[in-house]
């Protein structure tokens, strides 16, 4: 694929609805994402002595 740059128009708004396609696709799939990383192990827990 040519960098943006080197791109013309005709080609980034080709680029750009075939990617607006794309997400909608992935977007319809009503995926969640969820960033949490479960609970500290015994040594991670803060006010713990150090072993």
């Amino acid at each position: 694929m040519k960098a943006y740059k080197d791109m013309s128009r005709e080609e980034l708004l080709a680029l750009k609805a075939s990617l607006e396609e794309e997400f909608k696709t992935e977007e319809a799939k009503g995926l969640s994402l969820n960033m949490a990383r479960g609970k500290p192990g015994a040594s991670q827990q803060i006010g713990r002595a150090h072993v």
